[in-house]
């Protein structure tokens, strides 16, 4: 009998008309290929493939740890792969997959598989190198949304994992978005300054914010800065008076400065310095005083010329 599809459950055969004689008479002439108790195949599979297979004969799994990092495209995928199970399932146990019962069912969809978060698989994985994993974190969490998607996946390890999470996290930078402002934020913190990448503040957002000492910092670059972005040399200039009304220290730096040892240096020293002393303040360290009827909105809420906004 001719068979369609890439895997089967011993339930599929029977519907096929294979009883258990014919399953076995399969298995020795090559046509069928047991992958594990009540899966089959029609030819040997590994890799992604032994994961699809696994995925349709346990339908909830979510592949976590070694498995996971594999399906990420962090080292290979081996037998015994790893999944959890919901909660009220039968924990597995054998030479292809060892699965446990999990409440976290938090997981992302990579190449068709539910596997758990990066914060999950950078916190199961112990035996990678360490800066492997710091690259691993901060490119899943990078950009705009990268804290917020950080937090959420956080929130949801068990105390375990987030201990194991303790030392990548003083080495990763989270939310940066781009390896220039990863680099300089990590300068940062070496001078024992705790910044926050990408921070919201009002309508607009910064490369890096210090809220407890109300100040705020902008890396631009003459490709996305320049002249030949109107709208954005716009949105710059109302974004910095917009800080300024607000009561908060602003500073402003480009790319060519970061690229210049001496620049980079003095441009730290300027941000510690600004930070510690707006803190030192009283009244500037967390809630300076707003200039009365200040502009609220984002510049192109009311600058009829600007096409685009952020």
């Amino acid at each position: 009998m001719e068979l369609n599809g890439k895997h089967w459950t011993r339930k599929d055969l029977a519907a096929r008309g294979l009883n258990d004689r014919a399953i076995r008479e399969g298995i020795r002439d090559g046509t069928l290929h047991r992958v594990g108790r009540g899966l089959y195949t029609p030819q040997k599979v590994e890799g992604l493939e032994l994961l699809q297979a696994i995925r349709y004969r346990y339908p909830h799994i979510i592949f976590d740890s070694y498995t996971a990092a594999g399906v990420y495209g962090l080292g290979e995928i081996k037998t015994p792969v790893s999944g959890l199970l919901p909660v009220g399932a039968r924990p597995i146990k054998n030479e292809l997959l060892t699965a446990s019962r999990s409440r976290n069912r938090r997981y992302r969809e990579v190449h068709g598989l539910a596997v758990t978060t990066p914060a999950a698989v950078a916190a199961d994985i112990p035996r990678w190198e360490l800066l492997e994993r710091v690259k691993f974190l901060e490119t899943h969490y990078d950009g705009l949304n990268g804290k917020e998607e950080f937090s959420a996946d956080y929130r949801a390890l068990n105390s375990s994992q987030k201990g194991a999470l303790a030392l990548l996290l003083k080495r990763a930078v989270i939310g940066a978005s781009s390896r220039m402002e990863r680099l300089f934020l990590l300068d940062l913190r070496k001078v024992g300054l705790h910044v926050i990448p990408n921070f919201r503040f009002g309508p607009y957002t910064w490369d890096a914010g210090f809220p407890r000492g109300t100040a705020l910092v902008d890396l631009d670059s003459l490709r996305f800065h320049g002249p030949d972005t109107p709208d954005t040399f716009i949105v710059d200039r109302w974004k910095a008076n917009h800080a300024e009304m607000a009561g908060w220290g602003h500073l402003q730096f480009t790319d060519f400065c970061l690229n210049d040892k001496q620049a980079r240096r003095t441009a730290v020293d300027e941000i510690k310095r600004m930070v510690e002393h707006r803190r030192s303040l009283r009244g500037t360290r967390r809630h300076p005083r707003p200039v009365p009827g200040r502009v609220t909105d984002g510049v192109w809420k009311f600058h009829r010329e600007l096409s685009t906004g952020r």
